[in-house]
């Protein structure tokens, strides 16, 4: 699929900004987070004035962009929760994301982490960097649990910001904990083989 047509029946998640984002950093955000959002089809629309709706939005905002005055500055996850309620209250259509949404804050200038916000069991925020953020909120996962429940679990309990290379690390030790399980079923399966009948 070419980058022109790339977000065609991508489900789409609102993200706010709330603090001045510079352009070089919003292109970042943009391209790291659609290059894995895009495997569980998802993609990021930048909500770039409040008089947009983001259920007006059909496709993801592409890069590059030029760096905006957000509407949302300097507003908390507290204050922005009516806000997008509001926003997607009129209508569920399996294209916009209605269960969560991310935010661009001061913390994405210093360790370029956006926060992921689940609305599933009241409002829950995690961090995650460029390359998970979108992937924190996919349909696997935000649409189906909140950020304390299933795969990300170990990362909420820490506190942790979910990355990509911790990610990865985490599911290279689940893959060997499910080759050791396998291995011990296969030798106590065999020491039962080995047993002479009574």
């Amino acid at each position: 699929m070419s980058d022109s047509d790339d977000s065609d029946g991508y489900m789409l998640f609102a993200v706010f900004c709330t603090a001045e984002i510079p352009a070089e950093t919003l292109n970042e955000f943009l391209t790291l987070s659609f290059a894995r959002g895009k495997l569980g089809g998802c993609a990021a629309v930048l909500l770039t004035q409040s008089a947009t709706p983001f259920l007006a939005c059909t496709t993801r905002t592409h890069p590059p962009i030029k760096a905006f005055h957000s509407p949302y500055l300097g507003k908390s996850v507290s204050e922005l929760v009516p806000i997008f309620e509001a926003m997607v209250a009129s209508r569920e259509d399996g294209l916009h994301a209605d269960s969560g949404f991310l935010v661009l804050d001061e913390q994405t200038l210093t360790d370029a982490t956006a926060c992921g916000v689940s609305l599933l069991d009241g409002v829950m925020t995690m961090r995650a960097d460029f390359h998970m953020a979108v992937d924190l909120l996919g349909p696997g996962q935000i649409m189906s649990h909140s950020f304390d429940e299933e795969s990300y679990a170990a990362f909420y309990a820490r506190g942790e910001p979910l990355t990509l290379q911790g990610w990865e690390r985490q599911e290279a030790e689940w893959t060997e904990k499910e080759r050791v399980a396998k291995e011990e079923k296969r030798r106590a399966k065999s020491k039962r083989a080995e047993r002479p009948e009574l």
